[in-house]
């Protein structure tokens, strides 16, 4: 649900994080929770006008673009991110099974479970 919303540029934003508008620097406006859940709810240009209702003027289009490049600029960062730890997760995983794997194929004596072993030849008998 839409919690703040920029009174420049229009954008929209789900959570508090933030106090300013990264695409403009203006300071947010929070948003009630039904005109939240309105501006949620509508789509395209509907939002876009109820938006420009709320805000008091229209949309610049300039504003309107650079609000598209920051959140797809953001979308791939979080992207990248979440594959990172997706990565490292799989590699550790990996990494658990190989050394589980490698402990429990080991050769070790029965008796004592010691891993100091060396096969008997013709010799040693």
């Amino acid at each position: 649900m839409v919690k703040q919303l920029c009174k420049n540029c229009g954008a929209i934003f789900f959570d508090k994080k933030q106090s300013t508008c990264p695409v403009c620097n203006i300071p947010l406006m929070e948003v009630s929770f039904f005109t939240g859940r309105k501006i949620d709810n509508l789509g395209g240009e509907s939002r876009n006008k109820y938006i420009e209702e709320i805000i008091g003027h229209k949309l610049d289009p300039v504003l309107v673009q650079k609000q598209k490049e920051y959140f797809k600029k953001s979308y791939e960062e979080s992207k990248e991110i979440l594959q990172k730890r997706i990565r490292k997760s799989e590699e550790s995983r990996i990494n658990e099974y190989q050394q589980k794997y490698l402990a429990e194929h080991n050769i070790h004596c029965p008796y004592c479970n010691s891993s100091n072993v060396t096969k008997i030849g013709i010799v040693n008998r």
